[in-house]
């Protein structure tokens, strides 16, 4: 999987700098530190639509910037820490997984719309 276009080289380094740098334990616990802090943002979003009936819409508006501001660098760190963890496992066999759960995952919603 290409990491950002033509700047993914560069990335590259950064990420393995960080590996050495850290040691690859580290890398591992930092990525599920962010993934627990992504499914915390994940969560507020959902509980944001629950409560967002008593807000105005100005009010709304303002919370739900803040929300999904706040969720998208939790995505970056996460993406960030995952393809450290791609490196580490083997970027070949992940890409080779990910084409799997693709393919499959096409498959079903073949199925699906086959079956409506």
């Amino acid at each position: 999987m290409e990491r950002l276009g033509t700047i993914g080289g560069e990335i590259d380094k950064v990420l393995v700098r960080a590996i050495i740098k850290y040691g690859m334990e580290h890398q591992r616990n930092k990525c599920v530190e962010e993934m627990g802090e992504l499914i915390q943002e994940i969560a507020r979003l959902n509980n944001f639509y629950k409560a967002a009936k008593g807000m105005t819409c100005a009010e709304a508006n303002v919370k739900l910037k803040a929300i999904n501001n706040a969720m998208i660098s939790e995505i970056a760190d996460v993406q960030i820490t995952l393809w450290q963890m791609m490196m580490m496992a083997g970027q070949e066999k992940v890409n080779t997984a990910i084409a799997y759960k693709l393919n499959r995952l096409n498959k079903r919603m073949n199925e699906d719309i086959e079956n409506d």
